[in-house]
């Protein structure tokens, strides 16, 4: 359930954990699978194997906070990249965004997926990297 701060809670036998926290497994490819549970202490108190197996409004409720925790835009246009400021086309709309000098900034996830991590954490990901225009590619490449 959520409290009216808008922290989780959980009851478990017999006991109740506020301000629960949720993590993936698989934060990119299916959140809905193995998410573990971890108290406001960061001990880990359960697993849940599917969120489907719950009710609607709960289901509902685990996908609204994973959604906040893992909200990472997808760039769909790379319009610009200077030194280490970018400019790009997201899902949630045009961004622009900073990274960090060196290494730790671009990951890749396998052969399609990029994620990218601006100076303040914020994830970006480019779902196919295969499918960017090639010249929106050579502005990456150097970071690749």
């Amino acid at each position: 359930e959520k409290t009216e701060g808008n922290m989780l809670t959980v009851t478990t036998g017999g006991k109740k954990y506020y301000a629960i926290q949720l993590r993936s497994a698989f934060p990119l490819s299916n959140r809905r699978l193995f998410i573990s549970v971890y108290d406001s202490e960061n001990n880990e108190i359960g697993i849940i194997r599917n969120m489907d197996e719950f009710s609607v409004g709960v289901t509902k409720l685990l996908q609204q906070y994973l959604d906040i925790c893992y909200f990472a835009p997808r760039i769909y246009r790379i319009n610009k990249i200077k030194d280490l400021y970018w400019e790009v086309e997201t899902d949630a709309g045009a961004c622009s965004f900073t990274i960090k000098e060196g290494d730790g900034s671009l990951y890749i996830v396998n052969e399609k997926i990029l994620v990218i991590l601006d100076r303040e954490g914020n994830r970006f990901i480019i779902s196919d990297i295969k499918e960017l225009e090639p010249k929106e590619y050579s502005k990456i490449e150097i970071y690749l």
